[in-house]
């Protein structure tokens, strides 16, 4: 029998037991797998490394590219319109955050850095259900003082999806990263899908399809490297193009390509 893991993080999001989880991921991994799907090429290393494997691991390590979500929501309203439902500016920057909110999402820090880098003509739209209600105090207090930020704290119907991307202009994902751990986004795929240029931090998966949609990217451990990423995409000139290059390249990860070749992995044919 044949046993493959899809890699989609180091260790789970709320880190209970990451010592453990690693050691015993580290077994997994060289003794008992016989195949490890991963999303991108620098997360073959990326593993490698974390779970302290031998070379030899890196031969029985597969890219399969996440596929995108194109057509899974409606998408039929303009970034005017959207503007107008959520009674937004239409003139005005928007720096959006959409998905769940959780702890390694980090949104009381965006919260606070917009407070620091926007203009008065920026705007914060942050939305989504948050795990907890202490996350929700947590970015409630941060946003209290600042009338330019709007957050939205329920689960978004599927038909409204469209509504938080199409009237942002760029979509952050300020997450936290002490484990090098984002093999992958959802989120960033997401958000791409509707032509919107994505900030998030360079590592992992994640790293990889930002930049390749020329989104804006920033090094982790930077003290000022989400600052510096929204100021560069509040002054770039050609947003609308990298939203447009955005699309283009989850476009291209589709999930039929995605099961050819899952399927040939479980047939070991690669």
């Amino acid at each position: 029998m044949s046993l493959v893991w899809t890699a989609h993080d180091i260790v789970e999001h709320e880190r209970r037991a990451p010592r453990v989880e690693r050691a015993f991921k580290h077994v997994f991994l060289r003794f008992l797998f016989s195949r490890i799907i991963v999303h991108c090429s620098r997360a073959r290393d990326v593993i490698r490394e974390a779970y302290r494997l031998p070379r030899a691991t890196l031969e029985k390590t597969v890219v399969v590219p996440h596929g995108n979500f194109l057509g899974d929501y409606p998408d039929e309203v303009t970034r005017a319109d959207a503007r107008e439902r959520l009674d937004l500016p239409a003139d005005a920057f928007v720096f959006g955050f959409f998905g769940t909110i959780r702890a390694y999402k980090d949104v009381p820090r965006l919260v606070e850095t917009f407070g620091r880098v926007a203009d008065d003509d920026h705007r914060l739209l942050v939305a989504g259900n948050p795990r907890t209600r202490a996350l929700e105090r947590a970015v409630e207090d941060a946003a209290a003082a600042d009338d330019r930020i709007r957050t939205v704290f329920e689960y978004v119907p599927d038909d409204e999806v469209q509504l938080y991307l199409r009237a942002a202009d760029v979509v952050v994902l300020p997450f936290r990263t002490e484990e090098r751990s984002m093999l992958t986004s959802g989120s960033a795929v997401l958000a791409m899908g509707f032509g919107r240029p994505v900030i998030a931090p360079d590592v992992g998966c994640v790293g990889a399809v930002v930049d390749e949609g020329e989104g804006f990217t920033y090094p982790p451990d930077a003290d000022a490297g989400l600052d510096l990423a929204m100021r560069r995409a509040a002054n770039a000139d050609d947003i609308v193009a990298r939203g447009r290059q955005s699309r283009a390249v989850v476009g291209r990860r589709t999930w039929d390509r995605a099961a050819t070749l899952t399927a040939d992995v479980y047939a070991e044919r690669v």
